[in-house]
């Protein structure tokens, strides 16, 4: 054994407390706990040692709101028009967030791998070598009872954070990451049985679900989803929470 015996219990104790929070307290995170998390991070395996990523921290009260405002504003103009059945909070708990970590990812680096098919596997590599760096972080912020959520970025985030940030155009941008002491701890999300995600020697075809099926799935999953106040986001066919729900964001 190179780690001491042991471990296996402890370990699956923080991958299973880990949570996507939305909704955090005030309380400010000391410096060596951020560089904990980002230690933690950089240990990540990656494609041929790419190592691809690097991480920007933002604590400035006054930037961190503007990255929630970005979210708050493309919540407002696209989720509500675009995919209003997307069962999304408001993204007003984003506005008030102790530190955001902005990933960002050299895409240069592709050239580290394998030049086969380039555009598709290579692609692939890079964003997957980010994603453990990621987990690592969210899994570390775990240990000292802080969360995260990985808050996606569209074109319109990325863009905009460039433009706060001074981030050259090289970079790739997958996500944010809010970090703090969540408001309330969740309870633990749906997660299928290992017998439904697990195949044995070769694929078993009573696995495969029809798309009625699969539909039904996803309801089950997105029925999981919590919004600022630790509260279950309820799937409405038709619209999604909008500013005015009575979520905690909206009560201050």
């Amino acid at each position: 054994m190179y780690v001491k015996e042991g471990l296996y219990d402890d370990f699956l104790e923080i991958v299973r407390h880990r949570r996507a929070s939305r909704g955090y307290l005030p309380t400010p995170i000391p410096d060596e706990v951020i560089d904990c998390l980002l230690e933690a991070a950089r240990w990540a395996p990656s494609g041929a040692n790419s190592q691809p990523w690097e991480f920007l921290v933002v604590k400035d009260p006054a930037m961190t709101r503007k990255i929630g405002q970005l979210y708050v504003e493309f919540h407002d103009r696209e989720y509500r028009h675009q995919d209003p059945g997307f069962p999304v909070d408001s993204k007003r708990w984003m506005l008030k967030v102790p530190v955001y970590i902005i990933p960002l990812v050299d895409r240069r680096l592709v050239q580290a791998y394998p030049q086969i098919e380039v555009e598709t596997v290579g692609e692939e590599i890079l964003q997957h070598s980010v994603a453990g760096a990621i987990l690592l972080l969210w899994l570390a912020a775990t240990t000292f009872g802080l969360s995260t959520t990985s808050a996606t970025t569209f074109s319109f985030h990325r863009r905009r954070l460039r433009e706060l940030f001074g981030i050259p155009d090289v970079y790739d941008i997958p996500c944010t990451l809010p970090i703090g002491y969540p408001a309330r701890y969740q309870a633990t999300r749906y997660r299928h049985p290992r017998e439904v995600i697990v195949h044995r020697e070769r694929y078993d075809p009573v696995r495969w679900l029809s798309d009625d099926a699969l539909r039904a799935r996803m309801e089950l999953v997105r029925r999981s989803r919590y919004r600022g106040d630790g509260q279950l986001i309820p799937v409405f066919r038709g619209r999604s929470i909008s500013a005015t729900d009575d979520s905690v964001e909206n009560r201050g």
